[in-house]
């Protein structure tokens, strides 16, 4: 989503993930994921996109396989919020 511009990581100060994924979805993102450390304490990041929406193209496009899903919270999978990389992330719905 981020390569087709409809996706955005946010920080907003003085909330943590899952307050600020609460305000993405009010916002109108129709997919927003809370992010929390190794020991589920929330990060500070979150993750909104327009899945499912006539801008969407490919999986994410309306009827594809990924608009209609979307994780809520993600986990890492080692220690600390930083955002090496996409694996370091347990996806939950």
């Amino acid at each position: 989503m981020h390569a087709q511009g409809l996706a955005v990581d946010l920080v907003i100060c003085g909330m943590n993930s899952a307050e600020t994924a609460k305000r993405l979805r009010e916002a109108g993102f129709t997919c927003s994921i809370a992010y929390y450390d190794k020991d589920q304490q929330p990060c500070h990041m979150a993750h909104g996109d327009l899945r499912g929406t006539k801008w969407a193209e490919g999986a994410y496009a309306l009827g594809g396989k990924k608009a209609e899903t979307c994780p809520r919270r993600a986990f890492s999978k080692t220690v600390g919020c930083g955002n090496q990389s996409k694996d370091q992330w347990k996806y939950q719905r």
